[in-house]
């Protein structure tokens, strides 16, 4: 067991190391496509948009013309092909529609004046107003997407409007999870003295299926090290990665730990941050010879939600395929004081609030890591970085939840 408490920057790095990319993919359709990593560049096979086009509702004209009343020639829907405009006319227009050969300029229809034969214009008229070019947006040929992008849903417009009816994007990680503890019970069951109910297994599995991770719940294994060792081997044998929460310790029934240290080759790292200090690492060898990741998180509820987000998801992500991992945080004011220095980073349950024209950040009253209302009860996660004090107003890093989740 390691005695010093190890950098959160380096267990980072050994983590983006240790995540070995999946190979396979897979075709799925674009309405199904949200969340999935794309395993190839996505590649426009058109100029977007395919044709110059209106960008409001008005008159498609040649600007030197508009100095008097013209004669209205053609009217163009969106979706309907036009003809070249004549000269010394106008084309009555609509947003989105094929903009004539030989117009030059879209007047809206606000600074003109038609009896529906004859249009004149109560403005100047200057050469390529309100036209979408041809390409503008996307060029034929332009990588729109690279390999390794997470998909948003803004990202699904953005592959429709190529035409794309279906994306090559890497099969979800396969993430087996498992609970120990006699003491554990399920929801809806009736509680006896000492026993708990198993939140750590509900919230760690609403966690990876938000990641984008096909979730294998092997459910709850009693304190017993045979039933332990054969749980962990067929969760292994099954899984892309394997993640356990809590019994890893050294009490007489943590079998966990006793099974883990049989069953492959593990890091234990006492983490520099709080809550969420304890942390197990490492592969597990199967009968395969396969090498499955394995990650113990602590037991407490939040250090889990804590250490998931900034740790096990980053590998998951990494795991996935996608090029983006790691969080992103931002900058907003300490709504309170830290006279005194920790000696870990701590990321402290906060809501935002705007005071004095700031994004300030404001800790939950109760900052145990037993304390799950904390994580529902905040915006998003403030970081008081090691041996630092704090004065309200200072400049904290700021996780929002939206972003991590």
């Amino acid at each position: 067991m390691q005695h010093k408490l190890t950098p959160l920057e380096e267990v980072l790095d050994i983590l983006e190391q240790s995540a070995q990319p999946l190979e396979d993919c897979e075709i799925v359709s674009l309405g199904k496509a949200s969340g999935r990593v794309l395993a190839h560049d996505l590649i426009s096979p058109f100029d977007v948009p395919a044709f110059d086009n209106s960008r409001m509702d008005g008159y498609a004209v040649r600007a030197d013309e508009c100095s008097k009343p013209l004669a209205i020639s053609q009217v163009i829907a969106a979706g309907h092909a036009a003809n070249p405009l004549a000269q010394g006319t106008a084309a009555r227009i609509f947003t989105g529609a094929f903009l004539p050969a030989g117009a030059d300029s879209v007047v809206m229809q606000e600074n003109t004046k038609s009896d529906g034969n004859i249009v004149s214009f109560t403005l100047s008229v200057e050469p390529n107003q309100f036209i979408g070019r041809r390409g503008e947006d996307i060029a034929k040929g332009q990588v729109v997407l690279q390999a390794g992008h997470r998909m948003q849903p803004q990202d699904v417009g953005l592959a429709a409007s190529m035409g794309a009816a279906t994306l090559s994007v890497v099969r979800r990680p396969r993430v087996a999870i498992f609970s120990t503890g006699d003491e554990l019970k399920e929801p809806g069951e009736p509680l006896e003295t000492g026993q708990i109910y198993n939140s750590n297994r509900y919230q760690l599995g609403a966690l990876i299926k938000r990641s984008g991770c096909e979730l294998m719940d092997f459910g709850i294994v009693a304190d017993d090290l045979e039933q332990t060792q054969t749980k962990l081997a067929e969760a292994a044998q099954n899984s892309d990665m394997v993640i356990t929460s809590g019994g890893v310790s050294v009490g007489e029934k943590d079998y966990l730990r006793e099974a883990l240290d049989k069953a492959g080759k593990l890091n234990l790292w006492r983490i520099n941050i709080k809550p969420g200090k304890p942390l197990v690492f490492g592969h597990l060898n199967t009968v395969s010879e396969k090498q499955t990741p394995y990650m113990g998180l602590p037991g407490n509820p939040v250090s889990v939600f804590v250490t998931y987000l900034i740790l096990a998801q980053p590998f998951l992500l990494k795991l996935a395929g996608a090029n983006a991992s790691r969080p992103q945080s931002f900058k907003v004011a300490a709504g309170f004081d830290q006279p005194k220095a920790q000696s870990r980073r701590q990321f402290l349950r906060c809501r935002l609030e705007v005071q004095d024209g700031q994004l300030t950040a404001i800790p939950f009253n109760n900052q145990s890591s037993a304390v799950l209302s904390s994580a529902s009860q905040s915006n998003g996660l403030g970081v008081v970085a090691e041996e630092c004090t704090i004065t309200k107003g200072d400049l904290i890093e700021f996780y929002p939840y939206e972003g991590l989740l």
